[in-house]
């Protein structure tokens, strides 16, 4: 039976009513179930329910994996071209979402209701961006991809560089012409190439679009934050720019308890705990380091990794310090004002 099924043809991408065919000649084709990993585990014959229909993890066909990874990065190819064909026309509607926003905040003034303020940094700071196209990029970099497509604009979703591919079929080649090294080819975290499938998704973006991951939320960060500070959320895996319209404290006023957050992009409001909320980071070139700006000061982390945070009125404090911490802070603060 094992030679009659290596005498077919394997079949990648089977049409309608068919199943895809196993080269049968591969190293995974021959291999036996492990009994061991996840999908053996779901199987009846392992004891489990059967619900994964999946093979064995030692028992993957070259040849359809070969297969499957070609069309993922064709297909990456297809949509950046899309994306740049596209791109005029997404420019257009950004604008208009941006003269929409105005729009209404002006209509809220002219009523007399409350319009978010803009931010004045605390301290005068060099020129900082969000970094996206501003790093020196290598393969198996961890990076982050900020979106352009509608409903993920904005957002910035997590991923590591593999090397550009050598693509070979008829439409690839026509796009693997048009490839510079202003782009690059990124494996993302947490994003699949298709709703059936585990495997992740591969995409040829520009350069512009990416920066290197920021550091971790330095410690204490979360007892610093309050109304009208710039944060990003982690939802549905990404990344997202929010405003805190709401912090809510717990009973002995020490500690935030959740915080009521608005997206800076879309008509969308949440309540959300403090694990997922980290910094609005961005870029400082010159100083070779990540910064971010709250109300009551602006935080810096070195490339070393060691952070600091710099109140408004320069009294430095390492986030490291149990002092930083909403309760004790605000009597600080509050006295240095009165002294001054």
């Amino acid at each position: 039976e094992r030679e009659d099924r290596a005498k077919r043809r394997p079949v990648a991408f089977p049409k309608a009513g068919q199943k895809r065919v196993r080269c049968g000649e591969c190293a995974g084709c021959r291999a036996k179930n492990c009994g061991k990993c996840r999908c053996c585990k779901d199987m009846p014959k392992f004891g489990g329910k059967g619900t994964m229909r999946q093979t064995c993890v030692l028992r993957a066909c070259e040849f359809l994996v070969s297969a499957q990874r070609e069309a993922a990065l064709e297909a990456a190819a297809k949509r950046a071209e899309l994306r740049e064909a596209t791109r005029e026309v997404r420019e257009v509607e950004r604008h208009k979402r941006e003269a929409e926003r105005e729009a209404a905040r002006q209509s809220r003034k002219s009523l007399g209701l409350k319009v978010k303020s803009e931010r004045i940094p605390s301290v005068a700071l060099e020129e900082m961006t969000p970094g996206w196209g501003e790093h020196t990029f290598t393969p198996g970099s961890l990076v982050e991809v900020i979106m352009r497509e509608e409903g993920l604009a904005g957002a910035a979703y997590t991923g590591s560089l593999v090397p550009m591919p050598e693509l070979t079929s008829k439409s690839s080649k026509k796009a693997k012409a048009g490839n510079t090294p202003k782009q690059v080819c990124v494996q993302f975290d947490e994003l699949l190439a298709d709703e059936d499938s585990e495997e992740k998704l591969l995409e040829i973006v520009d350069v512009a679009d990416v920066r290197l991951q920021p550091p971790p939320t330095p410690a204490g960060f979360h007892r610093l934050l309050d109304v009208g500070d710039a944060v990003e959320m982690q939802y549905e895996d990404g990344w997202w720019e929010m405003e805190i319209e709401e912090v809510k404290n717990s009973s002995d006023g020490q500690s935030a308890t959740s915080f009521r957050v608005a997206s800076v992009m879309y008509a969308n409001v949440h309540t959300v705990h403090a694990d997922v909320l980290r910094p609005r980071w961005l870029w400082a070139r010159e100083a070779d380091m990540w910064r971010y700006e709250l109300e009551v000061g602006h935080g810096c982390v070195t490339v070393a990794g060691e952070a600091f945070f710099h109140f408004a009125r320069g009294v430095p404090r390492s986030h490291n310090d149990i002092g930083n911490r909403r309760g004790p802070i605000m009597p600080l603060i509050f006295a240095l004002e009165a002294e001054n």
